[in-house]
Formats: structure tokens, C-alpha cells, sequence
């Protein structure tokens, strides 16, 4: 997969980036050593801040980065591209995870409009999946944006600093 970014509208000016090319099919070893190595380099860049910006947000990366590894590239047996967009106000993080299920439209509107989700939930299971958890944090957190880009089948998601 070429290199990815935002849409300038949904997310401009970005000053820091960094990708994580994670293969098709991964265990839960190097989805925390992921998870903490995208905590620390948002925790890093913003520094300066009142708060630790990676740590407090690390729930948003983990989910992503589990459903990619219980669910992605299993489907299109394509890496798992992930990615970290930094300015001084907002961070932006996007993830490729394989599949057909980002590039729906009708995923596009409930997603970044933050409806509820019209599939049942699946059963849940030993890999922590299931309880829909994920994506009801992202959809009642405020001041957080989500953008669905259908033609890549990337999920982004921003926050204010």
C-alpha cells in the first residue's frame, strides 16, 4: 500500500508522521508492543502538554489495533498499515486493517455522522471482541472527529489537544 495521509480537509497542516506496517496476521505480542510504541511517540512530541496525551488516549489505539488483528487482513491477506499525524492542536491516527467494510458508504455515514451500528453484534470471544465497546468510546467522546475514506478503506479519527 502507497503511503497514506488525511484528507487536507479533514486534518491539515500536519508537522510529525509515522507509520506502523504490521503483517497480515499478528498476536497479541506485538499489538501492545504497537500500542506502546504509538503511546510514546504521541506522549513524546507532546511533551509540553498538561496531560499525557498518548497514555490518555491509548484505549482509542488499542481497539483499533485489536480488530485489526482479530479481523484484518485475514480477508484481503494484505499488511495492516497504521498511522500518526501530529500538529500542535490535534493528533490524527488512521488505520488500513483489509476488508471491504471501510469502503461502504453506508459504514462512511454512521461512522463519521456517530450513529449506532446496524450490524448485530457478533458473538464475543477469547480475543476480547464482541462487546461493541470500541466504537461506542469513539462515537460519545466530544471532542473527538472521525473521517471514513471509502476508496482506500482507511478509518481516521482526531483529537484536540
Amino acid at each position: 500500500m502507497e503511503i497514506f495521509e488525511p484528507t487536507e480537509k479533514f486534518f491539515n497542516s500536519i508537522l510529525f508522521r509515522t507509520y506502523y506496517y504490521l503483517p497480515r496476521e499478528f498476536g497479541k505480542k506485538l499489538e501492545r508492543n504497537t500500542l506502546k510504541s504509538i503511546v510514546s511517540v504521541i506522549d513524546s512530541y507532546y511533551s509540553y502538554s498538561t496531560y499525557d496525551v498518548g497514555h490518555s488516549n491509548q484505549h482509542f489505539f488499542s481497539e483499533v489495533l485489536k480488530n485489526a488483528r482479530v479481523h484484518g487482513g485475514k480477508i484481503d491477506e494484505k499488511n495492516i498499515y497504521c498511522g500518526i499525524f501530529l500538529n500542535k492542536e490535534e493528533f490524527c491516527f488512521g488505520c488500513y486493517d483489509g476488508g471491504e467494510y471501510f469502503r461502504r458508504n453506508e459504514i462512511k455515514q454512521i461512522w463519521e455522522n456517530k450513529l449506532p451500528l446496524i450490524e448485530p453484534r457478533h458473538k464475543t470471544n477469547d480475543s476480547e471482541t464482541g462487546f461493541g465497546f470500541g466504537y461506542d468510546m469513539l462515537r460519545r467522546t466530544k471532542n473527538t472527529e472521525l473521517f471514513v475514506d471509502t476508496e482506500k478503506g482507511i478509518v481516521y479519527f482526531k483529537r484536540k489537544i
